[in-house]
Formats: structure tokens, sequence, C-alpha cells
């Protein structure tokens, strides 16, 4: 729930319930002018969002939405979104095309900070199929339409791709859709090396591409399973998806009680090494059980001797989902790297309308390229009426200390086009702010103060690091939090108990922009509220 407090008699901030643990996540709506009607973002994990890794303010976002409930496909869209301020403020750029038809899109990008969407379309044909629109600077959502065509007489589907390391490359990018592996060759105009079948690849949405630092290409794959279903591949490329690697084994339903892989599977590589997540449920006579206890597993060659290990369970959830909406009890993995690994992952609750699980959002942390992991974390439904949650997404590269996420939301639990209640979805933008170590409060005086004082930060202004001291004559729960010019909560730096005694604790606005900032305490009755300078 939010709701308005006072700084001074000229400001009013606007906060929202967050928790406070390994993270802090700042959540708010994407892109309130398109919410949608068509409620399923992909078939299988998400890839909606990316960080520019060399320009980290600028943040672009993707997804599919239908203002129409009874016109659902057609009316489809693909919405392109940017942000050139760490995701504190969002441009709702509109549909790629707003006059064809398109959907389950996937956001890539260049190593010029521009977007390629990946999406599909019958825009220019007769016949809907996976084609890819690169836009021709960061954030100027003009699209230049590359269209691969078909196969024979076939349409391939889903796209699922990976940009190569620069482009002066001969190949700009490398995908697939269906189960065919193809490379775009330019971004001024359609030049496809051509679509190759692939026989081990079971679906592209059921693919995961990432690059490693070094221009690695890596693919991971749930295999086709006409013998049997839910075995997990990965081979890698060293010439931009040209030739492969014989791909490795990591998961066999055979070798581990009939559980395998479902629908959802992402990649990325920490340096040179990959990390691929993927769901597990039973299979039952070659089919999958989505009641059966449902698992994600991560898996690394640097990690438990190359052996996967579960990051989550269902553990025994047994409560209906219907088979349709392709969702196990807790599944959709995604993975990203910054500082730290993160995973993100959907998992069921017990919530039931009308036979269809609510859902919620949940993340898990490794500061040890993923050898430890941190307690699991959900992001959502903390506060405020019930909500279903679902296709989260998180961007592959990410800023020092902030994860940042999408994911949908909807008041109704299930996909309103496989028959559940009709509404329309939010997308929904998530940063998680992770403290910088050291991260704490320093006792800086031996005498107890006389009052509640808080100082003025110094340096001010600054970049990008400052101090706060603040005063506490006795024992309070005292918090201390910073917020942006609009009113939005961004950092909380104290919250808990403590003695009486004078107090400093830093902040470090790396992965802010330059601005008007203000920092407010309270403990006991005593609040005040200060202005700050980050200059950059």
């Amino acid at each position: 729930m939010k709701k308005f407090i006072s700084l001074s008699a000229h400001l009013f901030i606007l906060t929202s319930s967050v928790i406070f643990s390994q993270g802090t996540p700042f959540i708010s709506e994407l892109a309130p002018a398109h919410r949608t009607y068509y409620d399923i973002q992909s078939n299988g994990s998400s890839h909606l969002i990316q960080q520019d890794p060399n320009t980290p303010s600028n943040i672009h976002a993707t997804f599919m939405y239908s203002p129409n409930g009874d016109s659902l496909v057609s009316s489809r869209r693909t919405v392109y979104c940017f942000s050139s301020d760490y995701g504190t403020t969002w441009y709702e750029l509109g549909p790629v095309f707003p006059s064809m038809s398109s959907g389950f899109p996937v956001m890539l990008i260049l190593s010029n900070g521009s977007a390629l969407i990946g999406n599909q379309t019958k825009l220019g044909g007769t016949i809907e199929r996976a084609q890819w629109f690169a836009d021709v600077a960061p954030g100027a959502a003009s699209f230049v339409q590359l269209d691969p065509g078909i196969y024979g007489s076939a349409a391939a589907l889903w796209p699922v791709g990976i940009q190569t390391k620069m482009l002066n490359k001969h190949t700009k990018f490398v995908f697939v859709a269906g189960n065919m592996l193809n490379r775009g060759l330019s971004l001024e105009a359609p030049s496809f090396s051509g679509y190759i079948p692939q026989a081990d690849i079971s679906s592209s949405f059921r693919c995961a591409m990432a690059k490693s630092e070094n221009g690695k290409i890596g693919l991971a794959y749930i295999m086709e399973g006409t013998i049997t279903e839910g075995k997990v591949s990965f081979k890698e490329s060293t010439d931009d998806g040209v030739t492969w690697s014989t791909p490795i084994l990591i998961w066999d339903p055979l070798l581990n009680n009939n559980y395998g892989a479902f629908n959802g599977i992402d990649m990325s590589y920490n340096g040179n090494s990959p990390n691929i997540v993927f769901e597990t449920v039973k299979y039952v006579s070659n089919q999958p059980d989505i009641r059966s206890t449902a698992k994600i597993q991560f898996w690394s060659p640097a990690v438990n001797s190359g052996n996967p290990i579960v990051l989550d369970s269902s553990n025994n959830m047994t409560a209906p989902n219907p088979q349709s909406d392709g969702y196990a009890a807790v599944c959709r993995p995604v993975i990203g790297i910054g500082d730290n690994l993160i995973v993100a992952y959907c998992k069921a609750r017990t919530d039931v309308l009308d036979s269809n699980n609510y859902f919620d959002i949940y993340y898990r942390l490794s500061s040890n390229s993923g050898n430890t992991w941190m307690n699991p974390e959900m992001i959502t439904n903390n506060s405020g009426p019930l909500n279903d949650n679902r296709y989260v997404s998180v961007s592959n590269k990410n800023s020092t200390r902030a994860f940042h996420l999408v994911f949908q939301q909807d008041s109704i639990p299930g996909s309103f086009i496989n028959g559940a209640g009709k509404s329309l979805a939010k997308t929904m933008h998530c940063k998680i702010v992770l403290p910088y170590p050291p991260f704490g409060i320093q006792n800086i005086g031996t005498e107890i103060p006389a009052a509640y004082k808080l100082n003025q930060n110094f340096p001010n202004p600054f970049n990008p690091k400052t101090n706060i001291d603040f005063d506490i004559p006795k024992e309070s729960v005292v918090k201390l939090t910073v917020y942006n010019s609009q009113g939005k909560v961004i950092a909380v730096l104290v919250d808990q108990n403590l003695t009486a005694g004078s107090y400093r604790v830093d902040w470090n606005a790396e992965i802010f922009s330059s601005g008007i900032y203000f920092y407010t305490i309270s403990a006991g009755k005593y609040y005040e509220a200060k202005k700050m300078v980050l200059i950059k």
C-alpha cells in the first residue's frame, strides 16, 4: 500500500512497502498506459529487460500487450520502454509497429547501446514468423525491420537470441526460432545466414542464449523428447554461431528419478563460465506432472563438481493449477550477473481462485559465483491486496549494486487467454538495491547526546559517496531513508533498534543519476529531513 508523508510544508514524499534483508526491492508500474488483456508474456522463461553494460543508466524493456479483450490476437502489440536514469523514470515509447499484430518479444542490447527486439509478427507477409527490429540509436524507438522469412513452407516462431561481442563482427546476432538456428548479418537491412534445423532442440521458448566475456556464445536448451522428455543440454560457439561444440548433457531424467526439465530455462556467463537455471517436474509416461514437486535447478561446471544444485522447491505443494498455463508450482527461472549472481523465479501460493493458483516472485543471491546462496526472498504480496505475479525477467548484465527485473502483475490468477477471469494486467519494474560493503553503522562518539539530531551530509555536493551523522539520546528504533526529487524511496540506510549514541552511516550513490535527493530520520517521535546534491 502507498501513503503520503510530509517532509516539510513544501515537500511530499510517496513511499511504498519494501523488504530489508539481502537487498531492497523498489517496485513500480512500468507502463500504465499499456495494461494488457493478453496476459501471456512467454511460453518459457522471459527475456524482457536489459541494462546497457557500457551505459548502465540506460535500461530497455519490452512486453506484449493487447488493449482489447474481444480481439486478443489481432490487437496484441510489442511495446518498447526506455529509461536513461537507472529505471527511475520510464518512457513508454509505444508499440514497435502500431499497425500490425505482434508478440512474444525478447530484448537484446547491441554493443552501441541500441535495442534489438525479437518477436513474431505477420508484418510484410501473410504468415506469422520470427522477426527482429533494430533501433537506430539508444532510446530512439525508430526500428529497422529485419525479416529472416520462413523455412520452406514453415514459419519459425518464439525467437530467442544473443548479440555478438562487437558490431564490427560479420555476424551481428545469433538466434533460435522454433527448432532452427540462424544468424543476423546486418542491422540496416534484412540479411541472414539462413535457418538450419536442429533436431535435438525441442522449441526455442525452451532455449536460452548468452555471451561470455571473451565473446563465446552459449546455447542451453531442453532437448526434443521423442525418447526421453526433459533432458537439458548445453553447447558453445567460438565463431559467432557458425560452428558449435559437441553438446554437454547437464540433466538426464533417467538419472534423476524421472524428474525432467519442463518449460523454463535461462543462462548467463560469469566471466567465461556458463551458468544455467531450469525447472524440473516429475514425468510420468513421458508426460509432465505439474502437480508433482517442482524444483529450480542451477548448473555451472565450476560449482559442485558440475552437478546441478537445487535452489528452491515447491515442497509437495499440490494445489490445482491448469496444465494449459504451463506453470509448475515453482518455475520460469531467470538469471543475471552483477557484483553478485541473481536467480529470480515464480512460485505458487496456496491461495486459489477458480482453480488457479496465485504466484509470487522470488529471488536468490550468491556472492561467490553460485557456490553458496542466500535465503530465498519474496518481493511480491508483502502488503496490499493479493495479486498474481508471473513472467519474471532479469537483465542479463547489471550495474554494481542493483538488479533490474520486470514481471506481470494481475488481480486475477491464471491466464485470461486460457480461460481465467478477464482483467487488465500490469507490467511492473523492480530494482533490487544491494547494500554496499562495508554496510552498517559506525558509532563515532563515547558520550551520550543530549538530544536527537540529524546532521547535514558531508561532503555535499558529493560524487558518489557521502556520510550522514546523527545523534540518538536514548535507545530507539531508527529509520534513515533516502528519496529522489520525485518522492520515491531509493534507499533505506538504517532500519533497526539503536542504543543511545552518535552514529555515522555512508551512502554510495554510484547507481543513481545527478540531482537533488532528500534524506529523513525517524526515531520515536523525532522526525527530520534534509536535502543533498549528487553531482557526477
